[in-house]
């Protein structure tokens, strides 16, 4: 299948070599792709849309992706308050594995009237169950961070309760630098990924 904008992946923990990726705001409608990476080169083999409602969601910029414990998977869409078209907020979605938009979690006001353009981009999980807990990466810093943190946010779906971590960013020598995604690797253990926002021999 083709493909393009790749924003997220996760691993599939029940089979070897199977990954899912999702596609940003650079496509008008979000998809969920199926990766055989078992293959070289690694080749999609299905695409799901991204629906609510019945039609493909709107006003999404998908940046991150992991598996739900109960099946399915969480999306992390990145939010833009400074967009001219409207206002987007970061927003945790609970999708299951047909693409089908179940829930959909905002920040508290306390925490989302802080953001700026640059939000969620990865996501992941631990636990099962009642003690699952969704942990999100914010790329750069917001409003109430001090300067080089930023945040690693945490939700509990069964108590719907919101935490906030501060992380270090690393320093560059061009531009600004961002994180971009995170894994568990443990219960209490992660690895993130930061970045700049240079190409090249500059990146």
């Amino acid at each position: 299948l083709p493909w393009g904008a790749l924003s997220g992946f996760a691993a599939d923990p029940s089979v070897a070599g199977r990954l899912y990726a999702v596609t940003d705001s650079f496509y008008t409608e979000a998809q969920i792709l199926t990766v055989d990476a078992t293959q070289t080169p690694a080749r999609i083999t299905a695409a799901v849309t991204v629906s609510r409602d019945g039609k493909p969601a709107t006003g999404l910029d998908i940046e991150g992706i992991a598996m739900r414990s109960g099946g399915g998977f969480w999306l992390a869409s990145e939010g833009n308050p400074e967009r001219k078209e409207g206002v987007l907020p970061d927003r945790l979605l609970a999708v299951s594995a047909s693409g089908v938009i179940e829930a959909e979690h905002l920040l508290p006001q306390a925490i989302a009237g802080q953001a700026v353009r640059f939000g969620f981009e990865g996501v992941t999980a631990t636990g099962s169950g009642a003690d699952e807990v969704v942990w999100l990466a914010v790329q750069r810093e917001w409003k109430d961070d001090p300067k080089g943190l930023t945040k690693i946010v945490r939700f509990k779906p069964s108590t719907k309760e919101w935490g906030v971590y501060h992380y270090p960013l690393g320093a560059t020598s061009a531009g600004w630098m961002g994180l971009s995604e995170i894994t568990a690797v443990g219960q209490d253990e992660f690895i993130v990924i930061e970045r700049n926002n240079q190409w090249g021999d500059l990146a």
